[in-house]
């Protein structure tokens, strides 16, 4: 197997139409912990969060800030993003939500500075299935 790892960082390289405090979302593949290089996926990232979705020992699912649960209840990942959808010129609220479905302990707010909310931000989010988990 592979160690694959996703963060965000300063690449020094984003576009000039990125909003001056994102970062770019990278991924790096490595057979030997801590090698490899970083490959950027997406520019002009503000938010990325992750919520694990776990059995719990009546069997329920149950959601969690972080994988303590054991790889062996672990059956759900929820990622979330907030990207920069234009360049200046847009009007956005000045907080964006991530995971509201999950309930308010689960909830990542972004709070968008005024220079911030002269671009338009797009709030994605979607929920994986971890086939070799189940």
């Amino acid at each position: 197997c592979y160690e694959t790892s996703y963060y965000l960082y300063d690449s020094g390289a984003a576009p000039a139409m990125c909003e001056s405090s994102t970062l770019t979302l990278g991924r790096r593949v490595s057979t030997t912990a801590g090698g490899g290089t970083v490959q950027p996926l997406l520019d002009c990232v503000r938010t990325l969060a992750y919520r694990f979705g776990c059995i719990n020992a009546s069997g329920n699912l149950t959601w969690q800030n972080g994988t303590d649960c054991g790889t062996s209840k672990l059956r759900l990942m929820k990622i979330g993003m907030i990207i920069q959808a234009s360049s200046r010129g847009g009007s956005s609220p000045e907080r964006i939500d991530l995971f509201e479905d999950l309930g308010p302990a689960f909830v990542v707010a972004t709070t968008l500075t005024t220079a911030q909310r002269n671009y338009r931000w797009r709030k994605l989010e979607q929920t994986i299935t971890l086939k070799n988990q189940e």
